[in-house]
């Protein structure tokens, strides 16, 4: 499974969220993530630790 390709359409919250997690269950999968903006104009908080 070293080359396992994952395929993110859409780079709003719900798309990095995905990335990251899949990044941390999966580190040797490929992740592509592919957004119609070159880059992000979203305002993320990262909440930690209130959902546990």
């Amino acid at each position: 499974m070293s080359d396992l390709p994952i395929l993110i359409l859409g780079g709003s919250y719900a798309g990095l969220m995905a990335a990251s997690r899949l990044r941390k269950q999966v580190p040797q999968a490929r992740i592509v993530l592919i957004d119609s903006q070159a880059y992000i104009q979203q305002r993320i908080r990262w909440q930690i630790g209130r959902h546990n």
